[in-house]
């Protein structure tokens, strides 16, 4: 990562401490995986529900319970 002297001049006196993430990777986010079932399970949620809304809302029932 790359600062221009002036940037790195008011991080330093400006006290703040900069913390540098991973790489984004979706396999540890956790809403990446319920996107992921969602995704598989609409086809055969939709044809039983009136609404993408209430396919979503019984996926996601089923899923907690």
């Amino acid at each position: 990562m790359f600062f221009s002297g002036w940037c790195l001049f008011v991080i330093v006196v400006g006290g703040v401490c900069l913390l540098f993430l991973p790489a984004y990777s979706p396999d540890f986010n956790r809403i990446e995986c319920r996107w992921a079932n969602l995704k598989r399970a609409l086809p055969d949620l939709m044809p039983k529900c009136e609404t993408l809304q209430e396919a979503m809302y019984t996926h996601f029932e089923e899923c907690n319970s």
